[in-house]
């Protein structure tokens, strides 16, 4: 059983500082840009996101790419 994987998707998430929970901890939220090429490098993604963070009122506390794939028995 041969299995073979299809790139399907990636997705750019800057995580910003929304504020502090009651106990004092960082809140976060995400932002997510879908649709973004699956041909860029990790550094082009990272460099995309700091661009865009640059961009955001709230302190950017990350950057993350996600890919999704999908798997077909052949």
């Amino acid at each position: 059983m041969a299995v073979k994987k299809t790139e399907a998707a990636t997705k750019l998430i800057v995580r910003v500082e929304s504020g502090t929970k009651p106990n004092g901890t960082p809140n976060y939220k995400d932002r997510s840009f879908a649709n973004v090429r699956q041909a860029l490098t990790d550094a082009e993604v990272y460099s995309l996101g700091a661009k865009l963070g640059a961009l955001q009122e709230l302190p950017v506390r990350g950057v993350k790419r996600q890919d999704a794939s999908t798997l077909v028995d052949e």
